[in-house]
């Protein structure tokens, strides 16, 4: 089941996004603020996947109000539910939801797995960007 995150989720879904530095290749550890900005910011949403009565897979996205992009910010999946389609899946409802606008998201080089499911969903691959933190 897909449906939008709420701040019951913040735990489950805090687990999730500090689960991997492989799917991010980010060496940013999230906070409970991090998660609560993507409920509640009009700008934001998080959408989550329940399997099993758990949030197995969670999909976060920014957005312009008046411009037309979407942009994935983060997508998560357990690791035991993974290669499952629960990404797939996230991707759809995303898609759907903000159809008529150009969706997109960057993906870490390393990260094989997003980059087939995007290649298999016919994103196009853009330029190669570098990822600066301080």
């Amino acid at each position: 089941m897909k449906r939008l995150g709420t701040e019951d989720d913040i735990d489950r879904v805090l687990e999730l996004f500090n689960s991997s530095v492989n799917l991010t290749g980010n060496i940013y550890e999230y906070n409970k603020n991090d998660i609560l900005e993507y409920i509640t910011h009009d700008t934001y949403r998080l959408f989550v996947f329940e399997e099993d009565n758990k949030i197995v897979g969670v999909i976060s996205i920014s957005f312009g109000k008046i411009s037309k992009w979407a942009q994935v910010e983060e997508i998560f999946v357990d690791k035991n539910y993974r290669r499952k389609g629960i990404a797939t899946k996230l991707m759809a409802y995303v898609e759907n939801m903000f159809k008529g606008r150009n969706v997109s998201l960057i993906v870490d080089e390393k990260n094989k797995e997003m980059q087939e499911l995007m290649n298999k969903k016919d994103y196009k691959k853009g330029r190669k960007y570098y990822f600066y933190t301080k």
